[in-house]
């Protein structure tokens, strides 16, 4: 991310960042189980890639959160990706043995101010995504 935000300052480009965090990801280790979650990890990943921009740059950040970084995006733009991104995953079928409801995700999104530093944009694009899920989940905000 600050090498994203140095290249963003050298060139004078917008940068954005969206934090995915796949909505209620822990049903699918309880009621399946730990391999079962991993395949779907796995799919939600090779569905994200198949998206992606070759300017991207997208990661796991935790458990099921992952990091998007949008070189050459403002916050339009990535928002659009976001919401692109959102309709693609609920339209996944994952790889698991019986139905539990749709894969679906919830997505904060944020674009780089000049001077702040990158992990004030992170925690901007953190915060958008704890209300798309107070918001009930499978949605985008910003």
């Amino acid at each position: 991310m600050e090498e994203s935000k140095q290249r963003a300052d050298a060139a004078g480009e917008p940068l954005s960042i969206c934090v995915i965090d796949l909505d209620f990801f822990k049903r699918y280790n309880d009621e399946f189980d730990h391999l079962t979650g991993d395949a779907v990890l796995r799919a939600f990943a090779h569905a994200v890639q198949d998206g992606l921009r070759a300017s991207d740059i997208f990661g796991r950040y935790g458990g099921e959160e992952f990091v998007q970084i949008c070189r050459h995006t403002d916050i339009a733009g990535a928002v659009a990706d976001a919401e692109r991104l959102r309709e693609r995953i609920s339209a996944l079928d994952v790889p698991i043995t019986r139905s539990i409801g749709r894969l679906t995700v919830s997505i904060g999104v944020a674009q780089y101010r000049t001077g702040e530093t990158i992990m004030q944009t992170f925690a901007r694009a953190d915060e958008a995504l704890y209300r798309a899920k107070e918001r009930g989940r499978n949605r985008v905000e910003c």
